[in-house]
Parts: structure tokens; sequence; C-alpha cells
């Protein structure tokens, strides 16, 4: 998944079958690899400039990761302080020394000792722009099970806006701050898959049944365990908390689900009482006391009647589709 590269800010370093991970295979690289790396140790001896020059306060939490995207105006800075423009000629060469020992990187177009500021040396590298450019979006809205297609344009700012039409080969197109791109095609259909798993435990005719849930977690980005007992025909498979004040305006939650959440971020694993929604309401259940074999293959039985209880429920998901699940075909996936 690529969204952690989008949030270091390191796309050129997600190289995937065709390059980087943020491309396509019809889409030619705008960089050499050499350039790739070349743009790199610019932007890693920018920030170790800036960072001796206390140009970055190191005691802000996020240090130089607040700024790891915005080494353009750091350069800019560098560009008109002749001590900076030292300074980072010098981390220059410490960064390529450092972490490039091995490479061929050409130092004048970087910006050498003798030139003075990245990209001002005497040669420069033409980079052709392919005809076709990647526009990459995330979508964060999606819900599990369901199929997505998506069709988009993209609304871009016009640089011929108001400009003097003697410099235009065509007047209107000055014309609009800014211009819409036709819309794209509608894409292939995408399904999300879904993130709840039903296991039955048991079932009491009288008491309901028991249904253990593990379910992926959007805000702690985990799966989380949620117990349910007691559960009846037409019922859904969900608990909502609850809160409720005293005389004394105190605030209690219950309901819901108590149990233990791990949260990465946060580098916890501690009891809760969350809401615990699944998109599944039970239908039926049925308990099976004498099974024959040769009705059950897929159970791998003994070759004979035996006494075998086995659990059974059916349920419903928001789409109207019937699922069943059995106390013997998940066992060992449960226990797992």
């Amino acid at each position: 998944m690529p969204l952690p590269y989008r949030v270091t800010g390191s796309w050129d370093e997600a190289l995937g079958s065709h390059g980087l991970i943020g491309s396509h295979p019809t889409i030619k690289n705008i960089l050499t690899v050499r350039e790739r790396l070349q743009t790199k140790a610019r932007d890693m001896a920018t920030l170790v400039a800036a960072r001796k020059a206390a140009v970055i306060d190191q005691k802000k939490r996020d240090g130089l990761a607040s700024v790891q995207r915005d080494t353009r105006s750091l350069q800019n800075r560098m560009r008109s302080d002749p001590e900076m423009t030292e300074l980072f000629n010098q981390s220059l060469q410490e960064v390529v020394e450092r972490n490039f020992p091995n490479v061929d990187l050409d130092m004048e177009v970087m910006g050498n000792v003798s030139s003075g500021f990245p990209g001002t040396g005497r040669h420069h590298q033409l980079v052709t722009i392919p005809e076709s450019l990647l526009f990459r979006f995330l979508d964060f809205s999606v819900v599990p099970g369901n199929a997505y297609r998506y069709r988009l344009r993209l609304k871009l700012q016009n640089p011929n806006f108001k400009r003097d039409p003697v410099e235009l080969l065509d007047v209107s197109s000055r014309e609009g701050r800014f211009r819409f791109t036709p819309w794209s095609d509608p894409s292939t259909p995408a399904v999300v898959q879904e993130e709840t798993h039903l296991f039955l435990q048991k079932i009491d005719q009288r008491r309901g049944v028991s249904i253990d849930a593990y379910q992926w977690m959007t805000e702690s980005g985990t799966y989380v365990n949620g117990r349910f007992e007691g559960l009846h025909r037409a019922e859904k498979i969900s608990a909502w908390t609850t809160e409720k004040k005293s005389r004394s305006g105190n605030t209690t939650v219950g309901g819901g689900v108590l149990t233990h959440v791990l949260r990465p971020v946060e580098e916890t694993f501690m009891e809760e009482r969350i809401d615990y929604i699944t998109p599944y309401s039970l239908i039926d259940f049925e308990r099976t006391r004498v099974i024959s074999p040769g009705e059950f293959p897929d159970l791998k039985l003994a070759l004979r009647r035996i006494p075998v209880v086995l659990d059974e429920v059916v349920t419903i998901n928001r789409f109207g589709e019937l699922n069943h699940v059995d106390s013997n075909s998940h066992a060992e996936a449960y226990g797992a």
C-alpha cells in the first residue's frame, strides 16, 4: 500500500515494477535514476545545512520531518545568503561521501563548492516532459464490501489568463482563470474486501447464539475482537455504547463491547469499551446432533453414522446476501 511513502514524502524510494511506485507503465520516467539520486542528495544537503545554521528549531516535536517537503524555500534562502551557500556546499560534500560513496553523481549539476548553489552549475541537464503525467488520488471514504468505479477531471490554472494578446497565438487562451479537462472514462470496478469475520462459538436454544467477531478498526488500524452473547433471530450483530449521567454529574459509559484495542501510533494495548458495528444480522440457527458423513463430505468425518454436534447459523448482510457459518468448517481458522 503506497500511502506510507506519501506520508514520508519519499515516492522516489518506493521502487515498483516500473520504477517509481508513483508511476505507470505507459508513462516514461521524467528523471533517470542518477538524476533522482542527485535530487535526493541536494535535498538532504539543504536540510543538513539548515540544521547546522539553526534555521529549524530542533525543539519542535516533529523536528526536520515538518519541513521535509519544503526544501525549495530553504534553497531560496540559501541563494541570497553567501554564508548559507558555503554551508550548503560543505553539507553536500558530507552527504555525498556518507550516503552515496559509490554513486557517480554530477557535483557540478548539483552545485559544487565553486558554483555556489544547487542548479547554478555551468552544465545544465535538460529534462524532457512526457506527453502524459501521472495524477494520483486516494479515496479514504470507501466502505468494506462495496465496489467502486471512478471518473474524474482536473481543474487547472490557466497560465495565459489575462496575458498580453501580442504574446499569444490564440487570443482565446487568455480567457478564464481556470480550465477543466474532459471527464475520464469510468475506471474498472474495484471491490473493497470485507473486513468482518464471524466465528460461531455455541448455540443455546433458550439463551441464544454466541458469536466471536473480528473486524478491522479504521481508527486504530488493527483488527479488534468483539464477542456477542445471547443473540436471537432478527437481531443485529452489533453493539453501541451508551452514556449515562448520575445525579452527581458523573458520566459513565456502558453497552458496546469491552475488548482490548491495539493502537500502534499511541503504542498502547488497553481494554476499551467501543462501538462494534458489523454489517450482519442473525437470521436463523440450528443444532444438528446426528450427522451422516455422506451428506457432509467436506467435514471428512468417519464413514459411519455418528452423533456429532454441529452448530449452524445463517446471517444476512446489508446487501441482502445470506452467509452460512458453522462450528466445524471454520474451526481451524478460528483456532489460529
